[in-house]
């Protein structure tokens, strides 16, 4: 079927919305078309339309945010929309929810691979300066195939908590640590870490002893230089030979046997 569906459809929300708060969708005017879409798995669908087909999504990229709205913002599915008195609210809450927060710069955290896990460390210094010492932390963790796993964070030194954490299943991993201070939300930071390869791909550290015994035994030298390298192995001098006489001659063969084969053939 066509990808474009041009009928007129209500949002219907698939769940509460938090950032959505005092936009009444009950009052909204009709869409008047959309783009046939699939969810994304790891996506939270917060609207519908009235078939159950996703219209506004949002996801985690990496350290950011991304939404995805399926219809209008223009005067031609939305046209409706536009005259709604929700329409700005609407738009300026959804762009509010993607947007970078001003808490990326001031409880900053870290993710560090380590042996079998991963440690994490967040701030909790407040931009005065000033150490929270009553804040804590959790950390949650998502991957592929794998349940959420929830993990805190504890006090490693004055404003530093810290864990290392063991997550179960398989990556990439999405991290998510929520600071409180006296159950209040102060931070919400995002990390993400995926493998490029399987780590028996990673180079080595060079085995000298090894090197240095087959160097003793095979009578070689470990980092030579260029002059001793091209010493012991001299430069051989260019040489030049004409090939047409033997290529002419392989043409002319092959003339032969394809004239004799065309014959034969009859």
């Amino acid at each position: 079927r066509s990808a474009l569906r041009e009928i007129p459809f209500l949002a219907v929300p698939a769940r509460t919305i938090p950032f959505l708060q005092g936009v009444d969708f009950a009052s909204a005017p009709p869409l008047l078309g959309y783009v046939n879409t699939l969810a994304n798995p790891e996506a939270d669908l917060w609207l519908l339309t009235e078939s159950g087909e996703p219209l506004l999504a949002t996801w985690r990229v990496g350290l950011g945010k991304t939404a995805a709205f399926t219809s209008d913002a223009r005067n031609v599915w939305a046209s409706e929309w536009i005259a709604w008195d929700s329409f700005g609210k609407f738009w300026a809450q959804v762009i509010r929810e993607i947007k970078r927060g001003d808490d990326l710069r001031q409880f900053p955290m870290t993710v560090a691979p380590v042996p079998g896990g991963y440690r994490i460390a967040m701030e909790a210094v407040d931009s005065a300066g000033r150490i929270l010492p009553e804040a804590e932390a959790l950390v949650t963790i998502t991957g592929r195939n794998a349940k959420e796993q929830t993990f805190p964070l504890s006090p490693v030194a004055p404003g530093l908590l810290e864990s290392v954490v063991r997550p179960e299943g398989d990556g990439p991993w999405e991290f998510r640590v929520t600071l409180k201070n006296q159950d209040q939300i102060l931070a919400t930071q995002y990390a993400s870490h995926r493998d490029s390869f399987p780590p028996e791909y990673l180079m080595a550290p060079v085995n000298a002893s090894l090197l240095e015994r087959l160097a003793s035994e095979t009578g070689g030298k470990i980092s030579p230089s260029a002059a001793e390298i091209l010493a012991s192995r001299p430069i051989p001098r260019a040489s030049r030979q004409e090939l047409w006489s033997w290529l002419v001659i392989a043409a002319l063969l092959v003339f032969l046997a394809d004239v004799g084969l065309r014959r034969i053939h009859r």
